[in-house]
């Protein structure tokens, strides 16, 4: 009898130890969990963090290119109000408006285009792209080309290809100032006839046959409520990052000398 008690005392100790280990490997598992969970917010919080900063620095940058751009001319101020303005009249994040403007400025300041011409192509090519229905990924692509032709003087090959596909708009309205039909344009376009002057008178018209078209367009369409969203969650992502960048730069500069 004494020799089953201690049998039962043995077996009862056994399992006491095997329930203890249980719970010990449980809590260890909930700890797991939680410094998982935790881990997973925190990537989650530099994931977000990392793009706020991103996007203001690219915005940032964008902003002492056009400062570098215009600073011979005295320009920057009148470049602000510009981009703000455009920004507004064709519902353009503040980002994309600044840097889409940088380029075309970029390529024809120093070629004593003035800063209206300049913007008379901006306001005329994006009326007419908005007014075409061109979306926003092919309308930068197309007015990159534009920039380009503006540039080299006329718009030929690559780039007359380009923007008769993207936004055939503009090559009605240069039909229009040159008095022939679109179908002539291509064989004036490889002889170098569609010259920047051209360009320039063309889309001069652009804006004032479109902006009713384009006020509709904005106050209607869906995409473009769902555009004005996405340009106010830019601001406050710049607004946000800006405020973020004195704190973060520093931190950046300290631990690339430890790097090096």
């Amino acid at each position: 009898l004494t020799g089953l008690a201690d049998r039962a005392g043995r077996v009862g100790n056994k399992m006491k130890a095997a329930f203890v280990k249980a719970q010990k490997a449980a809590e260890k598992f909930r700890a797991k969990l939680g410094g998982l969970k935790g881990a997973i917010l925190s990537l989650g919080t530099a994931a977000l963090t990392k793009r706020v900063i991103g996007q203001a620095a690219s915005f940032a940058e964008t902003q002492v290119r056009l400062k570098a751009l215009s600073a011979e001319y005295g320009e920057y101020g009148k470049i602000q109000k510009l981009v703000e303005q455009n920004a507004k009249t064709f519902n353009q994040s503040q980002a994309e408006s600044a840097s889409n403007f940088a380029d075309v400025f970029a390529r024809l300041r120093p070629l004593g285009t003035s800063l209206e011409d300049i913007q008379t192509v901006y306001k005329g090519f994006n009326a007419t792209a908005l007014a075409s229905g061109t979306s926003a990924a092919a309308a930068s692509g197309a007015f990159l080309q534009l920039s380009q032709a503006l540039g080299s003087g006329r718009l030929q090959g690559d780039e007359f290809r380009s923007i008769s596909e993207q936004v055939p708009g503009i090559l009605r309205l240069v039909s229009d100032e040159m008095n022939v039909t679109v179908g002539e344009l291509k064989k004036l376009g490889s002889e170098g006839k569609i010259t920047s002057d051209i360009l320039i008178n063309a889309l001069a018209k652009g804006f004032d046959l479109n902006k009713g078209k384009i006020q509709q367009l904005l106050d209607e369409s869906p995409a473009q409520q769902f555009k004005k969203f996405s340009n106010a969650t830019s601001e406050l992502s710049n607004a946000v990052g800006t405020e973020l960048l004195p704190v973060v730069v520093p931190m950046v500069k300290g631990l690339t000398a430890m790097l090096k």
